[in-house]
């Protein structure tokens, strides 16, 4: 199983030499921190181009779509060429429940539990990661 895990940092100019990386590597699963509303639109167009059809992200699963602004518009997409399922984020107890992604992968060897966060950086919000 090839597994990618990768901050893609907002960085939406850089799309098609990320796909090309991706596509490149030919994982079976990929975990992407700091993904906006539109660079998740994009990626829902493009990967399913290299096998990975079954996408989630974090941005669709918040309770209250108004604090996906400013520093809370980033969040998380996992993919996978297998079925996937997501766990809800209330499952979790932090800050900021946008940043954390958690699905249930049904993959050839079985059931796989992946997450993938993104922690803003603790000095700017006044406490130690």
């Amino acid at each position: 199983m090839r597994f990618i895990s990768w901050n893609v940092g907002r960085r939406v100019g850089r799309l098609p030499d990320q796909i090309k990386a991706l596509k490149k590597c030919q994982p079976d699963v990929i975990a992407l921190q700091e993904v906006t509303q539109s660079t998740a639109s994009l990626f829902f167009k493009i990967l399913p181009t290299i096998g990975l059809y079954n996408i989630a992200n974090s941005t669709s699963l918040a309770q209250d779509k108004e604090i996906l602004k400013g520093s809370s518009r980033y969040g998380e997409l996992i993919a996978s060429r297998w079925p996937l399922s997501s766990i809800p984020p209330t499952s979790f107890h932090i800050p900021w429940p946008e940043r954390v992604l958690s699905v249930e992968i049904n993959s050839p060897v079985g059931l796989i539990e992946c997450h993938t966060t993104h922690i803003p950086p603790g000095t700017s919000n006044g406490w130690i990661k």
